[in-house]
């Protein structure tokens, strides 16, 4: 995650907002929701995608055992991942590295 760069962008929210009147304490505020839906946002993201290339990787049944889950609730997970991909208009990448050391 791109957290140092979130955080110059909420500066600069903040800043911006009080630039075109709003108080510094609801420039704040409005800030720090910014942020909070922003860093879930991309957690989520993380976690869509994190799934995805261990699907890829490790195959449903090695998923289904690690979570105590049936394979159908994996499947179920990776459309429900791949549909939050498709609206957020992520284009997703596999990478060798975090898939290695996620599995």
């Amino acid at each position: 995650m791109r957290l140092d760069d979130l955080a110059k962008v909420i500066r600069d929210l903040e800043d911006a907002l009080v630039l075109v009147g709003v108080s510094r304490a609801a420039a704040h505020r409005a800030a720090m929701d910014a942020e909070s839906v922003s860093v879930a946002d991309m957690l989520e993201t993380q976690e869509d995608i994190r799934l995805l290339d261990l699907f890829e990787k490790v195959g449903c049944v090695t998923l289904a055992e690690r979570q105590g889950v049936s394979s159908r609730t994996i499947y179920n997970r990776r459309e429900e991942a791949i549909e939050r991909l498709q609206l957020k208009k992520v284009c997703r990448f596999t990478s060798d590295n975090g898939s290695q050391e996620a599995a």
